[in-house]
Formats: C-alpha cells, sequence, structure tokens
C-alpha cells in the first residue's frame, strides 16, 4: 500500500497526495506505523521546494494574498501548494476548512493543490505535522509550498519551524500597534507587507509602512527585513512582492535550513515529551484535580505535589 501510494505521490496524482496528508494526520497507532515509512521515503527524493509562511492578524486578507502570489508563481511555471491551518472549534473539535472557496481561482489551476488543515487547537499558528504535509507536497513537484498560519497574532511563532521565508500582512493604520508585534512574529518576518492599500486607504498603508520602516525588527545576516505596501485584490504591489520573493529564493538557505530543522527537532522532542509525560501521569493528575475541587489542595500545592510525583518517576 505504501509503495503504491509513494508511486502516486511522485506521479503528481493529487488523490494520492490526499490520502498521505489524511494519513500523517490521523492519531491512529496504525496509521502513524505507515506514515512514518511513508515519510522516510518521500524524505530521501524530495528537493528542497521554497517555503513560505503568510501569518497576520484575522481580516488581514491572508486567504486574497496567498491567492494573488500563488496565481503570479503558477504564470511564471512553478508548481504551487497552499497549506492552510484553520482553527478547530474548543468545544466541538471542528473547523471551517473552508480556504478552497476563497482561492477559487488559484484552486481551479492544474498547477496548484490547496489543502486545508485543523490546527486541533495547537497554538503557534501551525500543526504539529506542518512540516510533514509541505514534505509530501515537496515529494509530489511543488517547488513552492505556501503555509496560511491560523491568524492569531503574536503566537504564531512557530512558523519560524517550517519555512523558509515568513510574510507577515499588516493592516493599514496598524502603526500604533508596532510595540504590540516587538515580541512577536515581527521578528522573525523576512517581509512585512502592508496589505489593503486600497483607494482611500493607500495613503495610509504608505504611512504604516514608514512607521515600521524606522523601528526594524529583523537581524538576519543573509536578508535585510523589507517592507512593503501593495493591494491583494487590485494586484498594487504584489509585483513588488513576487520580486523579493525570487531574489530570497535564490539565497543560499544551507544553514538556515539546518538550523530550523534542528530547531523543529528540538520542538517536536518537547511536544512529544509533554504529551507523554501527561499520559505517564494521567491518574496523578486527575486524584490531583479531584483534590482541588475538595478544597484540600490548593491549586499551588497540587502543582508542587505533581513536581514531586514527576520526580520520583523519573528517579
Amino acid at each position: 500500500m505504501i509503495k503504491d501510494l509513494f508511486k502516486g505521490i511522485r506521479a503528481g496524482d493529487r488523490f494520492a497526495l490526499s490520502r498521505a496528508i489524511t494519513m500523517v494526520e490521523s492519531k491512529r497507532p496504525d496509521q502513524r506505523a505507515e506514515a512514518q515509512e511513508l515519510l522516510i521515503r518521500c524524505e530521501e527524493v524530495v528537493k528542497n521546494p521554497l517555503v513560505v509562511s503568510v501569518t497576520g492578524p484575522p481580516g488581514v486578507g491572508k486567504s486574497t494574498f496567498i491567492e494573488a502570489i500563488g496565481l503570479a508563481l503558477v504564470e511564471q511555471g512553478h508548481r504551487v501548494a497552499v497549506l492552510s491551518v484553520d482553527p478547530a472549534s474548543q468545544m466541538s473539535g471542528g473547523s471551517i476548512l473552508g480556504d478552497k472557496t476563497r482561492m477559487a481561482m488559484l484552486g481551479r489551476s492544474a498547477q496548484a493543490y490547496i489543502r486545508p488543515s485543523s490546527n486541533n487547537n495547537q497554538y503557534g499558528g501551525i500543526t504539529t505535522v506542518s512540516r510533514e504535509t509541505g514534505m509530501l507536497c515537496a515529494a509530489a513537484g511543488y517547488d513552492h509550498v505556501i503555509f496560511e498560519t491560523v491568524g492569531i497574532g503574536q503566537s504564531e511563532s512557530d512558523v519560524r519551524f517550517i519555512a523558509d521565508m515568513v510574510i507577515l500582512l499588516l493592516q493599514p493604520g496598524s502603526g500604533d500597534e508596532l510595540q504590540g508585534y516587538k515580541r512577536g512574529v515581527l521578528e522573525q518576518a523576512h517581509l512585512l507587507v502592508v496589505n489593503k492599500a486600497d483607494g482611500e486607504q493607500q495613503q495610509l498603508a504608505e504611512h504604516t509602512r514608514l512607521s515600521f520602516e524606522t523601528n526594524r525588527m529583523m537581524v538576519d545576516q543573509i536578508w535585510q527585513q523589507r517592507i512593503l505596501v501593495a493591494s491583494a485584490l487590485s494586484g498594487y504591489g504584489i509585483p513588488e512582492v513576487m520580486n523579493a520573493l525570487s531574489e530570497f529564493g535564490q539565497l543560499d538557505l544551507v544553514e538556515l535550513r539546518l538550523a530550523r530543522e534542528q530547531d523543529w527537532f528540538r520542538w517536536r522532542t518537547e511536544d512529544l515529551i509533554r504529551s507523554k509525560v501527561a499520559e505517564m501521569l494521567a491518574p496523578e493528575i486527575k486524584s490531583l484535580l479531584q483534590d482541588m475541587e475538595k478544597g484540600t489542595l490548593s491549586p499551588t500545592q497540587a502543582l508542587f505535589r505533581f513536581d514531586e510525583l514527576l520526580h520520583e518517576r523519573l528517579d
């Protein structure tokens, strides 16, 4: 089965790619083992695509922007995969997964693949298997992989684990929010784009660009952070965005990618350790919660008790 699925992915079969991504996203133990085998096969043959993450607050126009640059990349002869991460409901666990309708024009292109996924309440704007889904797309021949993050602002710092280039979209007039961005994804963004520079908003967008221009946050030896103004709706400024993408893609990204892969490994191992500890000490955690409910333990006492139990298990 895995051999045939791998062949389908390499042949550019969209159905096979979708099946593979579903397998990688599954939490079933049997599918996890199959996914591991498939990913190792893909890792051996994949060529590094340019991986771009587009992030920004809700309503900033991420989907429209991605469709604009996606269509431009297709016109240039590239194959583009868009992997969109939608927030899951805290109550039902479901998500909207509506990017195929929001990017209708790009979705009709034979050279583009759009796949929405739920973040399963994972913080950081991406999912724990975003890197793996990107690798599957690369194995299927997509030379540009674009991640659309959840859109929750400051906490979207995990994009650094999967993306070569981070693009942060800003609203016209958001210059006053500069201090709020300082310790967030602004420090990791290679390109800031003040989007929605339409009509009367164009002057305000330019003013916002100047506000950020004097307060650059990113320090990188191979790339100087840039701030552009654009309208994904009208196409204004999109050629300049494409030029920046092209220039970045021509850089020597070997060291950047090695550091990113190491950071990703640390992040995932820490996540696996947390999950394993929570599973291992689930009965003890339940008991401590019950003691808190009875009022026999305060939250601080319960935490100290958990710390003691953890050390006892590890010793």
